[in-house]
């Protein structure tokens, strides 16, 4: 393990060394060495817990990694807050990023626990409390600056273990919104698609790595193929972006989750700041819902905000906006591959945003023919006829060894 005394870190991993050490901590260490993250493990172990005495301080090597890094993250597991050494890792934490331009504190809530008990200290966190209070009991204040310190950073953008289907995904999330802070783009999400992009490409074994993007109007084909160009090519001499260009392997870009287009949506709506009114709060979700993860869509719907009055009115308003702002997403089957034009179906059922969506009937990635039969349905109030013609297609994929 790297634990350096003198250089820096890129991020700086505080958690709790009885639940996650060689686990999910473990898994994410390495996520962030593949990617060439440089990180500090902050293990404190049971014999240094063991001996702590009130007035303790942190050691040098941790306060010094500390003030180092540039990222924090904090993996709230069960056993955390039963470690005075991480609550007062997490003081210093705080401390820091409260400071103009100081670090970025990422909390990570792992497990059984989630923001709520953190937040409130519920549940296992009020049993260690209990004690913390009894143990500390000539340092008050010091007990009551970790309860706060809790509170706040359970506000923070965070990442939850219960939002992911494994830890794997986690991992992924976090390592992606880690690279945003290290290497900011402005673009919500792009580390997360850079990574799939960079995924299909290692499988390749060409001389020449050849990659399509493809994906829904609006959806940031050209930026996020402009930015991983970027990203992948700094240490070549010789670079060319070229927009045209065949390739018999694809990326499809998928639309944003609901928490990066709640971000997305509140950067142009609120100028970065989350609204405190629950009036608007409804109604961002109403309008981030209405978006279904297209970042134009978004931003379209942001243009509304001057005509907001109630949460009732924005469903038509972002409506009429969004479908005004966007005429070619109703126009855009005829812009697509020809290999691609009977691959989708345009589904008007429940949004009036129109957005592709893979006829399993029609593609298979593996390369095998698949035969279409003609079929035509209305859906919805907007009685729009959906036409699949009789062709063969057939989309291949070179098998590498």
């Amino acid at each position: 393990m790297e634990t350096s005394r003198t250089v820096e870190h890129d991020v700086f991993i505080d958690f709790s060394s009885k639940d996650t050490r060689h686990s999910f901590v473990s898994h994410l260490h390495a996520a962030f060495r593949r990617q060439g993250i440089s990180v500090f493990l902050a293990e404190h172990c049971a014999l240094s817990e063991a001996t702590l005495k009130p007035g303790f301080e942190l050691a040098n090597e941790i306060q010094l990694a500390i003030e180092r890094s540039k990222v924090y993250v904090v993996v709230f597991s069960k056993n955390y807050a039963s470690s005075p050494l991480c609550l007062e890792t997490l003081m210093t934490f705080m401390d820091l990023q409260r400071r103009k331009d100081g670090p970025v504190v990422i909390p990570v809530f792992y497990g059984e626990v989630t923001r709520s008990i953190v937040e409130q200290q519920t549940e296992r966190f009020k049993e260690d409390f209990s004690k913390h209070h009894g143990f500390f009991s000539d340092e008050k204040d010091r007990v009551e600056r970790w309860r706060k310190g809790l509170t706040e950073a359970a506000k923070l953008l965070c990442h939850e273990s219960i939002e992911q289907q494994n830890d794997s995904e986690l991992v992924e999330d976090i390592v992606a919104d880690v690279r945003e802070k290290l290497y900011p783009t402005g673009m919500i999400g792009f580390y997360s698609r850079l990574l799939g992009i960079e995924n299909l490409l290692f499988k390749q074994s060409h001389d020449i790595y050849r990659l399509g993007i493809w994906g829904m109007p609006g959806i940031g084909k050209t930026a996020i193929a402009q930015e991983s160009f970027n990203q992948m090519t700094k240490h070549f001499e010789t670079q060319c972006f070229i927009h045209e260009f065949h390739v018999d392997s694809v990326y499809e870009i998928p639309a944003l989750n609901k928490k990066e287009a709640q971000r997305l949506f509140t950067r142009f709506a609120f100028s970065e700041k989350e609204p405190s009114d629950s009036n608007l709060i409804e109604v961002s979700k109403k309008v981030v819902e209405y978006a279904n993860g297209n970042p134009l869509a978004l931003y379209c719907g942001a243009l509304t905000k001057a005509s907001w009055n109630d949460s009732s009115s924005v469903e038509l308003m972002a409506s009429e906006n969004i479908q005004s702002k966007l005429p070619f997403l109703g126009e855009a089957h005829s812009s697509f591959p020809d290999n691609f034009i009977n691959c989708f179906n345009f589904n008007f059922e429940q949004k009036p945003i129109i957005h592709p969506q893979v006829d399993s009937k029609y593609i298979r990635l593996s390369g095998e023919e698949v035969l279409g039969t003609e079929h035509s349905e209305e859906s919805g109030d907007s009685n729009v006829e959906i036409e699949r013609s009789k062709k063969r297609i057939r989309i291949t994929e070179e098998e590498h060894q």
